[in-house]
């Protein structure tokens, strides 16, 4: 399994359980949030109240920024991959999508052990 594999797998886990624990989190605030809220009184109108952005749209402003952000740096930043190709190619080979592993060390040992 190659590095590629692994660490797509490994995020994935990271996300799911991640994402698992978030679960509980809103529905535990949901249930705390629907039990104060009822037994709180009517409260009065906070004076410009009506002039702050509301917290879903803070989120989604927020968010929507983050991903744009982050459009641009992959973009960056495989823009300088492609910039020091020249010299990763000297260094590196091009990746292959499996190299099989081979028997040809072990043998040799078991020869000189002989």
């Amino acid at each position: 399994m190659g590095y590629e594999t692994l660490a797509a797998k490994a995020g994935d886990q990271v996300i799911d359980a991640v994402e698992r624990v978030e679960g509980m989190v809103i529905d535990t605030v949901s249930t705390v949030s629907k039990a104060i809220g009822g037994a709180l009184p009517q409260l009065p109108e906070i004076p410009y109240a009506s002039e702050l952005p509301h917290p879903r749209n803070l989120v989604e402003t927020y968010f929507n920024f983050a991903q744009k952000w982050l459009k641009s740096q992959r973009e960056y930043f495989l823009g300088l991959v492609d910039a020091y190709a020249p010299v990763t190619e000297k260094l590196m080979p091009e990746p292959k999508a499996h190299r099989p592993r081979t028997t040809t060390a072990r043998k040799s040992t078991a020869k000189r052990a002989a």
